[in-house]
């Protein structure tokens, strides 16, 4: 439904570009983004995500097609004014040299200055927020090339929080940052859709992050556009169409596995007092190193015992070898020795 504040919508839209010969074309796609809603875009490199974004914000025009925001062509809204409805963080962020982090988090403000470009209390207490927002006190006053990327990517998402525009959009936030990094500014920006009642839209390549922590996840293929919740797309198993049948997507444990011809087989049991979770990750070891599962039969048979605190793996073979393994590693070495 068009009209709610926040909103984004987007019908058949046709986005591209002719640049020096150099033609790309994309569409048409149609979604809608609510209010207070974390939502994340995935799809393989040179897809046109990032064409996307720019087209939201009106960088690039659209070829056909139309994006509303809070009911109101986009269109009519004058580019002078747009940095006060949708804020948009950008992987080719540039900023002046030894900027400090309160400074850089303050240029949000500009498009609400007056002729004089001096910040009042009101905007003062907003780039505070902001910086509180993304846990940046304490570096507040240092030079921006003197934190860490997860640190500046922190300070660029607050930046945009100092806009305090309904909409956020944001290219690729997490590219490069270590994983604690990244799920902390993933959970940052939920808690700031969540509770703040913003509109948040971010590419991301992180398959795992986007279905385990957007509300509405946007997949884009070359001539196909999802959009859903993750578990819809899950359950319709339309998250394989991501990768080519070279991997496969279990929709269920939300794991995926390169598909691959297994040239061994061997078969796996458990004693009663191991946790279906060891049998689990016993199957997805044995199965990383070329080895199917069966019941029948093999020439190798693996055994899980539980002894003491700690597991054992029994391997019996069709020689009358027996082996005993203590760790899962041992467990790979061995059965990738005797395959060969």
């Amino acid at each position: 439904m068009i009209g709610l504040e926040g909103e984004l919508e987007v019908q058949d839209l046709q986005i591209g570009y002719n640049i020096r010969n150099k033609e790309f074309r994309a569409g048409p796609i149609s979604f809608t983004l609510a209010e207070g809603e974390l939502a994340m875009l995935i799809g393989p490199n040179g897809v046109g995500k990032s064409t996307l974004l720019k087209t939201l914000i009106r960088l690039n025009e659209p070829i056909e097609g139309q994006v509303f925001f809070q009911g109101r062509p986009l269109r009519q809204i004058p580019k002078a004014e747009m940095s006060k409805y949708i804020a948009f963080v950008s992987t080719e962020t540039s900023y002046p040299f030894y900027i400090s982090v309160y400074e850089l988090v303050s240029l949000g403000r500009i498009p609400y200055l007056n002729w004089m470009g001096r910040l009042s209390s009101e905007d003062r207490r907003i780039v505070e927020r902001a910086i509180e927002q993304m846990q940046l006190e304490h570096l507040r006053n240092k030079p921006i090339q003197e934190v860490s990327d997860g640190e500046r990517q922190k300070a660029l998402i607050a930046r945009a929080l100092a806009q305090d525009t309904p909409v956020i959009l944001l290219d690729e936030p997490t590219a490069f940052l270590d994983i604690v990094n990244k799920h902390n500014i993933i959970h940052l920006l939920g808690d700031i859709a969540h509770q703040q009642k913003k509109t948040v839209l971010l590419t991301t390549h992180d398959l795992n992050i986007a279905i385990s922590e957007t509300d509405k996840l946007l997949v884009m293929l070359p001539n196909q556009f999802l959009v859903g919740a993750p578990e819809d797309l899950q359950l319709k198993n339309q998250l394989n169409s991501l990768f080519k049948n070279q991997f496969h997507f279990d929709p269920i444990s939300g794991t995926l596995k390169r598909v691959k011809s297994f040239l061994y087989k061997a078969s796996l049991k458990s004693e009663s007092t191991v946790p279906r979770s060891v049998a689990k990750l016993t199957q997805k070891a044995l199965e990383r190193i070329g080895y199917e599962l069966t019941d029948n039969s093999t020439r190798i048979n693996v055994i899980v015992k539980k002894v003491n605190q700690d597991y054992q793996w029994t391997v019996e073979l069709a020689d009358g070898n027996t082996f005993i393994c203590s760790s899962l590693y041992a467990l790979c070495r061995l059965l990738g020795e005797y395959k060969r």
